[in-house]
């Protein structure tokens, strides 16, 4: 768990100090996406072969859906606001092409 800690607090150091050329930040942007989607196909797939979790999948219930839900759109709704705040980038529009 600390190594996930130490990545991230050396990655916020790191990306304060130097700043990232377009292009590099662009291919940032989709190696992080693609990171992430590669994960939720992991997860799901760690899940989907996994016949204790299948067998009690009903007994989850409503609860569980509306906890997943609730954490999903919490995620989309502040990392869209911090983006359009705090991480805003001087002499960008809101899809990150340069204003003219």
């Amino acid at each position: 768990m600390w190594k996930i800690f130490i990545s991230l607090i050396l990655g916020i150091i790191i990306g304060c100090r130097f700043s990232l050329p377009e292009k590099l930040y662009r291919f940032n942007n989709y190696l992080t996406w693609f990171g992430l989607v590669i994960l939720l196909f992991f997860m799901g797939l760690l899940v989907g072969s996994n016949e204790e979790i299948l067998k009690h999948l009903d007994n989850l219930g409503f609860k569980a859906f509306i906890l997943a839900t609730g954490s999903i759109l919490g995620s989309i709704f502040f990392v869209r606001l911090l983006d359009n705040t705090i991480f805003k980038r001087p002499g960008k529009s809101q899809r990150g092409e340069s204003k003219s």
